[in-house]
């Protein structure tokens, strides 16, 4: 009954799957991040597979959803470039912006590929298997498509999943589903996991491979202890200014952050979790009478009156904004988002500041806080801030060293499983 109920499951998600994309796409175009549209014509193409694709046959298949996501893979697939010379590397991802992320930071590897995957319909995922005839599906962190891990394995596939994470809130969604699962986890040849709470949920899913490791998060090997250094210090005439640098925000921590740089006097740096809230941010900074620069235009000396606030309105600086400032805080923790990247700034020796809402790395965030990082609210924010003690930031730097080198375990456990 709960196979049937399973394969019942996977046949109504084909079923709804054009009308879901068509719901998701009026959301988008309805919503702030409309932006991400603006190229949709030329997606389509690869979403429903519409190319043809010569001398790809039989290579592994990496499947990654977004660009950080690609950035935190960088590592780990140019070792698998190096351990498996004779194949050819396909890198999907859900996003375009992923793919260009992608493109623009492997480009040094040889005999890979980028591409935006297929939507998640099993006649075209029967298509793309059929040009791509994959040796491997590789699946990154928390991609389970049904029809991407059916159409591979049937295609002759193995099928792993690599860095795997599964967060509390989406366990006690997929158990509603479980019987489909069951299906899909039986189809998977090895799986190595971040933390062992993310292991005892797939096998509560019906995972059952033997071949599984829990090995620690790829994407901390990806740490900069000594990240490129922004000159830009000068330009902004902060020197031997207070900087509070907050990554990956959302606007209810942005609202906060705002009021501490007024009534503190700091100057601050945001990079924003989603780029495409830019003209809100510097509209809700206008109206509260911030002056404010954007990162490009700094770099490009194109500044007017001294800013108290520098928006990141472009990728990958993130490592070097964190160097350059006195106190470090991550968003998605005050934010209920589960927290992003704590180790980022950790790993460069800064005071640490974020909130409770921990959960997507609960053992990290306890391992900070017990070693100096400060919890912070709405209401403790501004006091936190005033009252930082840097005595503790080498204690936070050495906490996050111990979680490097899992790209290098990962892909000696794949080889195990692939030849």
């Amino acid at each position: 009954m709960n196979k049937f109920l399973g394969y019942l499951y996977i046949v109504l998600l084909n079923i709804l799957a054009p009308f879901v994309a068509v719901i998701y796409v009026l959301w988008f175009l309805l919503s702030a991040r409309r932006g991400l549209l603006k190229n949709l014509n030329k997606e389509l193409k690869e979403r429903f597979v519409a190319y043809n694709v010569d001398g790809f046959e039989g290579c592994i298949w990496v499947h990654a959803s977004s660009a950080g996501e690609v950035l935190a893979i960088k590592q780990f697939l140019a070792l698998i470039n190096q351990n498996f010379p004779n194949r050819k590397i396909l890198v999907t991802t859900t996003t375009a912006l992923g793919k260009k992320i992608a493109k623009d930071k492997l480009n040094n590897l040889h005999n890979i590929k980028t591409i935006i995957a297929p939507l998640d319909f099993a006649p075209l995922i029967y298509r793309f298997t059929k040009i791509f005839k994959p040796h491997a599906l590789i699946i990154i962190e928390k991609e389970l498509w049904p029809n991407m891990i059916l159409g591979a394995k049937s295609s002759g596939s193995k099928v792993i999943l690599a860095n795997a994470n599964m967060s509390a809130r989406s366990f006690k969604k997929y158990k509603l589903v479980k019987p489909m699962f069951k299906i899909l986890f039986s189809k998977v040849d090895g799986a190595s996991f971040q933390n062992k709470a993310v292991q005892s949920r797939f096998k509560e899913l019906g995972l059952t491979t033997k071949k599984q490791k829990v090995l620690g998060n790829i994407k901390y090997d990806n740490l900069e202890e000594s990240p490129k250094t922004l000159d830009i210090l000068k330009i902004l005439n902060w020197q031997d200014k207070q900087i509070l640098t907050c990554g990956s925000t959302h606007q209810q921590e942005e609202e906060i952050i705002f009021k501490a740089t007024q009534n503190l006097n700091l100057k601050t740096i945001i990079a924003p979790r989603h780029l495409e809230r830019l003209p809100s941010i510097t509209k809700n900074l206008q109206e509260i009478g911030l002056n404010f620069a954007l990162l490009s235009q700094v770099q490009a000396k194109i500044i007017g009156k001294e800013p108290q606030v520098l928006i990141a309105d472009k990728i990958g600086y993130l490592s070097s904004l964190y160097d350059m400032s006195n106190i470090c805080f991550v968003g998605g923790t005050i934010a209920d988002k589960g927290g992003h990247n704590l180790l980022e700034p950790a790993i460069l020796g800064k005071p640490l500041i974020f909130g409770k809402n921990t959960y997507n790395l609960k053992d990290i965030a306890k391992d900070l806080e017990k070693n100096g990082a400060k919890i912070v609210d709405k209401n403790n924010f501004e006091t936190t801030i005033k009252n930082i003690n840097s005595n503790s930031a080498d204690k936070i730097k050495q906490t996050a060293l111990k979680y490097k080198g899992v790209s290098k375990k990962s892909v000696n456990f794949i080889k195990e499983i692939i030849k």
